[in-house]
């Protein structure tokens, strides 16, 4: 059985071609994913926009509904950034692995904002201070 040349030189070819392929594919793939994180970022921001002027309607009315939607956003926050592979690693890596102590911190003081509020204690520092701070540890998650 004889071997020309040109046989040889047409298996050679097809391994390239795979290749240009799949480096296409990681191409492909890798533009998605840096789709997707722009696209979560870009829904985060408006989500902690949201938690911001909802913060301050807090602060200025110290109204029970205006505290509960606020929780109603952090939770849908929270949630997002949870569902959010990345921002999971993110924050595990940051922390040596303990991103959910976070978000009990965040739990508690929303349940202390709204408690002062239901008091029924206007003292207008103290749920600045308690929205300053549940503002701060979402920015802490957020970046």
């Amino acid at each position: 059985m004889k071997i020309s040349r040109s046989s040889l030189s047409k298996k050679k070819s097809i391994p390239s071609r795979k290749i240009k392929s799949r480096s296409k594919m990681d191409s492909f793939s890798q533009q998605f994913q840096n789709a997707k994180h722009k696209q979560d970022k870009e829904h985060l921001n408006k989500l902690f926009n949201k938690i911001k002027k909802k913060g301050k309607q807090v602060i200025d009315t110290q109204n029970i509904k205006a505290a509960y939607e606020y929780k109603k956003y952090i939770k849908e926050y929270l949630e997002y950034v949870l569902n959010c592979s990345y921002n999971v690693k993110k924050l595990s890596s940051m922390w040596g692995g303990e991103p959910l102590s976070i978000i009990d911190t965040i739990n508690d003081e929303l349940d202390s904002l709204v408690k002062l509020i239901l008091k029924e204690e206007k003292e207008t520092l103290k749920v600045v201070d308690k929205v300053s701070k549940i503002q701060g540890l979402l920015i802490d998650i957020h970046q």
